[in-house]
């Protein structure tokens, strides 16, 4: 994921009144980089500064690998299509997960016989793929629009996101509240309103 010059800038305007956001943010990169891991669900309404904190996560993870993937209500009833799109950069590294977990990963990505697929083992897989690729440089995986994420997807990304431990890797995801996506084990924030002088200065 990159931003152009013009990106940047509105995202630092979005960001007004937004700095002990962008400070805990900026803890959980430098954890990474440090070699412990950790995750975070952004939640709150349309509109409420979700995305311009994911962008700013990106800009400060510029020397990091990031795995980004974008729900969409078009794709929520195809089963483990967002995890295919997080993935499919990392493949590469698929011959390294274990081969239990490796074959009901190729089999929930499309990449393998279909099958029984179990969701314990897909996000065992996953964990498995994404400690591979973290040993090479630290990890930033960003789920945006989770909501629209499909069940599948969601489910298994939680799971792993909860059992990071020294992986180097930060799992960050941003939803609306109350629509759909449920992540209750791992570390909430919900945003509020910005406050009226950092309003203020925004509509200026």
């Amino acid at each position: 994921m990159t931003q152009t010059a013009a990106g940047a800038g509105r995202a630092a305007r979005g960001l007004l009144g937004r700095r002990s956001e962008c400070a805990l943010l900026e803890r959980l990169i430098d954890r990474a980089r440090g070699g412990k891991s950790g995750a975070l669900v952004l939640l709150g309404e349309p509109g409420i500064g979700k995305t311009a904190l994911v962008e700013h996560a990106v800009a400060q993870a510029a020397d990091m690998r990031v795995l980004p993937v974008t729900g969409l209500e078009a794709a929520s009833d195809v089963p483990f299509s967002a995890l295919a799109t997080m993935l499919r950069p990392a493949l590469a590294v698929l011959p390294r997960v274990p081969e239990k977990q490796r074959a009901a990963l190729s089999s929930a990505l499309g990449l393998g016989p279909t099958g029984d697929v179990r969701p314990l083992a897909v996000a065992a897989g996953t964990l498995s793929l994404l400690a591979a690729l973290a040993e090479r440089e630290p990890l930033l995986c960003v789920v945006d629009d989770a909501h629209w994420v499909d069940r599948e997807s969601a489910a298994a990304l939680v799971v792993v996101a909860g059992r990071f431990e020294a992986e180097g890797i930060v799992m960050l995801f941003a939803a609306r509240e109350g629509e759909g996506f449920e992540a209750a084990q791992l570390a909430n924030l919900r945003l509020k309103g910005l406050a009226p002088d950092a309003a203020r200065a925004l509509l200026r």
